[in-house]
């Protein structure tokens, strides 16, 4: 079983409860009044036979601003305009840097959208809880004689750590109001996306119906509150399918019991539990197979899983038998279902490979997307947790750099064996290693970091690797990483982000950075090892030490001294050292108690020492 970490964002819940109604199939629509406004002129919906789905039963553009009414309990309000508003285009607070503008691509995005305008504030630093909306006139349902209606709108959407999204629907002119969760998949930080949402909702057909799109967060942190915004055009009332089903999300292990892994390495493969989230878009409750496909090549892994669901309802599916990968190479997992309704959204593709040497939850680099903080002055971390299976040597991390790392940057990269949770004090501290980012940062490929000592991984256990560095305004790290990868909160961030700036470590973050285990039994081995030995005396020592060490060449040496968290305390330099051995004082009488880490730079290669201050 999953060990259980700490989370520092609450985990969504997927499973949401809808009123079961009973679908007549022999009902028939009254003649319903569509005020359409630049859809073409006003029309009576004259057929009265119950289709399959898909017919509009109301739409509105934003083209009259005086159809919505703009309501705020909070900072901030939505706003309808264009992308010509100054809150859109704004050069400095516009939301087109951030987010890029409304498409108009397949919208009447020109002749006006709703929008809230969320990172003016991050950026002023100045942010405050949010609660805005924006609510249509009364929509008349009285002849509206299904059960259910399906609620459709264009987005474009991006958001931070806080904020929320609902679509709400009252059926009493606005007194009572039903939520619904809305953009709880996609990512924190993310890179923003612009689609077509469908929410399936109960209705009872009357005539003060009204809704209203939310606009909420919580918080009043300045630095990791509200961030980016939220657009919303072209907004319909469909008459849903009677048979609709969408996959919605596919994982490629259990992420509840287990960890889901992008890169395995095939000494580390093990049974894997397919799974996918289901949902029931159409108007009448069902019950089918969803089948999981798994294909290497010729190969393939066929397998069903029965699910019955309420209409607008959703649940997780898993198979009951696992598959257990055997080859190397990239696997494409397909999960599928068929229905009588849209056909683009009953399907899902995900992918992962088994490696010789790589472990990591990464999935593919998705842009520019990073994984890192904006804390100053602080020591801060990333990472991910692991578990192994089969006992093997580890010889480091790969890792990838993302654009605003900045060089000449000293990082720790710490690996712990988990006792009962990340922030367990007696966590078994392991091994580490040491990289200094060079002048020029290497963004586009992965980065090997070789630890001082290789460590023998042991099946059955739980570890956590954490890269650590002391960022202040000018030095900062960012790793890639993708929009998925943490469905198993397995990310870990170490810094000042508890109740009251409390330091720990904690999981709950939306991505996974690019920080792998390697397995390579070469990595590290290709290095002349200039420094021959090094030793401190005394060590331990509650004073004065020294260093004493040896060339193998003539060369420059730097001395650099770091304490547990990464800080540095001492840096030396020594040119033109001749080979043979050399002693240096360490200021060792002025530290602080505690682990430190004495690096010994030359010709490329570095030498680590511990040294324990009293």
């Amino acid at each position: 079983m999953k060990k259980i970490v700490l989370s520092l964002l609450v985990l969504t819940s997927w499973m949401v409860a809808f009123a079961q109604k009973d679908f007549q199939s022999n009902q028939r629509l009254k003649p319903l009044l569509l005020p359409n406004h630049d859809f073409g002129k006003t029309e009576i919906n004259q057929d009265l036979t119950q289709k399959a789905g898909g017919d509009i039963i109301w739409q509105n553009n934003f083209s009259v601003p005086q159809d919505w009414t703009i309501g705020t309990n909070g900072q901030g309000t939505f706003i309808i305009g264009n992308n010509s508003h100054p809150e859109i285009a704004g050069a400095t607070n516009g939301l087109s840097a951030y987010m890029g503008a409304m498409s108009t691509a397949g919208t009447t995005a020109s002749n006006g959208f709703a929008f809230f305008n969320g990172v003016q504030y991050l950026i002023n630093g100045a942010v405050d809880p949010q609660d805005t909306w924006v609510k249509s006139d009364t929509i008349d349902l009285s002849n509206y004689l299904l059960n259910y209606i399906t609620i459709s709108f264009n987005q474009r959407f991006r958001h931070l750590n806080y904020d929320s999204t609902f679509v709400e629907i009252s059926e009493n002119a606005g007194q009572t109001w039903v939520s619904y969760a809305l953009n709880e998949g996609y990512a924190t930080n993310g890179d923003a996306v612009q689609n077509t949402i469908l929410k399936l909702v109960p209705v009872s057909g009357s005539g003060l119906t009204m809704i209203r799109f939310r606009w909420k967060s919580d918080s009043a942190d300045d630095q990791y509150g509200s961030g980016y915004g939220w657009m919303i055009d072209d907004v319909k009332l469909i008459e849903p399918f009677l048979d609709e089903i969408k996959i919605s999300k596919v994982f490629t292990n259990d992420v509840i019991n287990a960890f889901d892994y992008y890169s395995t390495p095939l000494t580390q493969a093990s049974p894997m539990t397919y799974g996918a989230i289901v949902e029931n878009q159409g108007s009448q409750s069902i019950s089918k197979y969803i089948k999981f496909n798994v294909t290497l090549s010729s190969s393939v892994f066929l397998d069903s899983a029965l699910v019955t669901i309420l209409p607008g309802g959703l649940d997780t599916v898993w198979l009951s038998n696992a598959f257990t990968p055997t080859q190397l190479g990239t696997y494409s997992l397909n999960v599928y279902a068929t229905d009588q309704g849209v056909l683009t959204n009953n399907s899902m593709t995900d992918e992962f490979k088994i490696t010789d040497y790589i472990y990591g939850h990464n999935y593919p680099i998705s842009g520019n997307l990073t994984f890192g903080f904006n804390t100053v002055d602080a020591t801060v971390g990333m990472g991910n947790i692991y578990q192994c299976f089969q006992n093997q040597q580890l010889n480091g991390l790969q890792v990838q750099f993302g654009t605003g790392t900045t060089s000449n940057t000293d990082i720790t990269a710490e690996f712990y064996e988990v006792i009962t949770s990340i922030q367990d004090p007696n966590n078994v501290y392991l091994t580490d290693g040491y990289y200094t980012t060079p002048s020029t940062i290497n963004t586009s490929t992965p980065t090997d970091i070789a630890f001082d000592a290789p460590i023998t991984l042991e099946a059955g256990k739980l570890y956590m690797v954490v890269l650590k560095f002391y960022q202040t305004s000018t030095n900062k790290i960012k790793f890639k990483s993708s929009s998925k990868g943490n469905d198993d909160f397995s990310t870990v961030g170490y810094g000042p982000f508890g109740t009251a700036g409390g330091i720990n470590y904690f999981t709950g973050w939306s991505s996974a950075p690019h920080i792998s285990l390697n397995f390579d039994p070469v990595l590290g081995t290709d290095e002349i090892e200039q420094v021959q030995q090094a030793v401190i005396m005394p060590n331990p020592s509650n004073g004065a030490a020294s260093l004493q060490f040896e060339l193998l060449n003539a060369s420059d040496v730097t001395i650099t001294v770091l304490d547990v968290a990464g800080k540095e305390v001492q840096n030396t330099a020594l040119n033109q050292l001749t080979s043979g051995l050399h002693n240096l004082a360490l200021e060792s009488a002025k530290w602080n108690s505690g682990v430190y880490f004495v690096n010994i730079a030359s010709n490329g290669t570095v030498l680590t020492k511990k040294f324990v201050k009293k």
